[in-house]
């Protein structure tokens, strides 16, 4: 029987990729006369990947990777002004209204009356924590948890310091590589919501189709039947 559920927030609970996107598509219009090369997009993920080891995720690295990358792409002639709103766009990503997605809040609302929740983000400290604030599902939660990289042994960590059995939690989340597979290793249930397109970046893991502890959903509403069908099995 299930005790407890664990859910992503960004694109799980709330949009969050599009402004991502929306932000890069102005990037590359801003460099459309500077830059040398032939594909920004692939440019900018393989600094994004490299930078995850030293600024982790969030806005802040999303910035600093598209200064970097407008740098190396315009061999270091890329004007000053462009720079500046470079830096615009990312503060711009932290404006952004949050918007649940349909049904959220209900959900959680009948959820926390039989379960255990927590929420586990990953991302900047402060950004989170006004994402958090803004979506009004703070109190709903009987733990949250920012962390900067969601590992099989941050999984473990979080589990052990809330007295956690690992069998009988579900994880739930828009990644294969962030939110099913750590949490999986570690003995959760996986259920991944694969409500909107996602991040190239967390694209790149394969599905535990073999597995009978992992389920996939289009929308976060269909999680009951989920539960339904594990709580009966």
């Amino acid at each position: 029987m299930i005790s407890t559920i664990a859910f992503d927030a960004d694109d799980t609970l709330w949009s969050n990729n599009k402004h991502f996107n929306t932000t890069e598509d102005t990037f590359k219009s801003l460099l459309e006369e500077y830059s040398t090369s032939s594909d920004l997009s692939a440019h900018l993920l393989k600094v994004e990947k490299k930078n995850i080891a030293y600024h982790g995720f969030g806005v802040k690295s999303f910035t600093l990777s598209m200064i970097e990358t407008a740098i190396e792409v315009t061999q270091g002639r890329v004007p000053t002004r462009i720079i500046s709103q470079i830096l615009d766009l990312g503060r711009e990503l932290q404006r952004y209204p949050l918007v649940l997605y349909p049904g959220v809040r209900n959900l959680i609302e009948k959820l926390s009356t039989d379960y255990t929740l927590i929420m586990i983000t990953m991302g900047d400290l402060f950004d989170q924590e006004r994402k958090i604030a803004q979506s009004g599902l703070g109190n709903l939660f009987d733990q949250i948890e920012i962390v900067s990289k969601k590992t099989p042994e941050n999984y473990r960590s979080i589990f052990d310091r809330h007295e956690i059995d690992c069998s009988s939690c579900v994880m739930v989340g828009n990644s294969i590589r962030s939110d099913i597979l750590p949490s999986m290793k570690v003995g959760c249930w996986g259920v991944l919501v694969s409500n909107e397109p996602n991040w190239e970046y967390e694209n790149e893991a394969r599905k535990p189709i073999d597995s009978n502890r992992y389920f996939e959903i289009s929308e976060l509403i269909q999680l009951q039947n989920v539960l339904s069908k594990i709580n009966s099995a």
